[in-house]
């Protein structure tokens, strides 16, 4: 039993020098490729450029479009605080709804208490400022 396994071992796995001439002729090949778009055809020498073209009469302007719908002024905030110590909130006005918020400059994420405020979890100069939007809550 001790014979057959080492006979099986001896036979497992590829053959190393086929495996290395393999590698060198897929090398040689890749950089007879890559060799071979390098060459520039000859080039002839550049010509005079040519006169240059009439002007061409300038064209009417086209009629006005119709108005847009009416667009909605001032309807978001950002709100930015400084966390510290003592708190870390965001608090967005009492017609206002929050967007979305995020913590310091790694724009790590906020908890949200309420519809109108968020907060971050750890009071610290990493999540400082916490910068909110708010946004207009329509009737």
């Amino acid at each position: 039993m001790h014979l057959y396994r080492r006979h099986l071992h001896h036979n497992i796995g590829p053959d190393t020098r086929h495996g290395h001439r393999l590698c060198g002729a897929l090398i040689a090949i890749t950089l007879a490729i890559g060799l071979a778009g390098c060459g520039k055809a000859a080039q002839g020498e550049k010509g005079d450029p040519g006169p240059a073209g009439p002007p061409d009469a300038k064209g009417d302007a086209g009629p006005r479009g119709p108005a847009g719908p009416p667009g909605a002024s001032g309807s978001m905030r950002i709100v930015r605080a400084s966390c510290d110590a003592t708190g870390c909130t965001a608090q967005c006005g009492d017609d206002e709804v929050l967007l979305i918020a995020y913590c310091g400059s790694a724009r790590n994420a906020a908890t949200f208490p309420t519809e109108r405020s968020a907060s971050c979890r750890a009071r610290n100069a990493a999540n400082s400022p916490i910068v909110a939007a708010c946004g207009k809550a329509t009737p």
